[in-house]
């Protein structure tokens, strides 16, 4: 239960922090003429340190398992990645770009669950 809510809490904290990253990736292209693919790469690498920072905060104070919490944190934040951007765009279209997406963030969280579990504090 415990690694549960720690699991949410990681969740929580990834979505703040990626609304404050692409909030400031928003204002740095109004600045400056940025081109899209630019823009797509950017937020991608900030869904990325999102979860990688979802990981260590969910996994705090319990690191059995660690790889499947990360995994789950993964999962978790895809799809509300994919929820999120939907909804601002109007469009529910599952696309290539959505399961990439799903594939390769809970990877990364699989990877930041192992990060964890190695600089796990005793």
């Amino acid at each position: 239960m415990k690694t549960i809510l720690g699991v949410f809490k990681g969740l929580l904290f990834a979505i703040c922090l990626t609304l404050l990253l692409v909030l400031a990736l928003t204002i740095i292209g109004l600045i400056s003429n940025v081109s899209n693919g630019v823009l797509q790469i950017c937020v991608w690498g900030i869904k990325v340190i999102s979860v990688l920072f979802a990981v260590f905060v969910a996994l705090k104070s319990d690191t059995k398992l660690a790889f499947a919490w990360g995994g789950l944190v993964g999962i978790l934040f895809a799809l509300f990645a994919y929820l999120s951007f939907s909804a601002i765009n109007g469009d529910f279209a599952f696309k290539t770009s959505n399961l990439i997406d799903l594939v390769s963030l809970t990877g990364v969280g699989i990877f930041g669950g192992f990060l964890a579990r190695a600089f796990k504090r005793d």
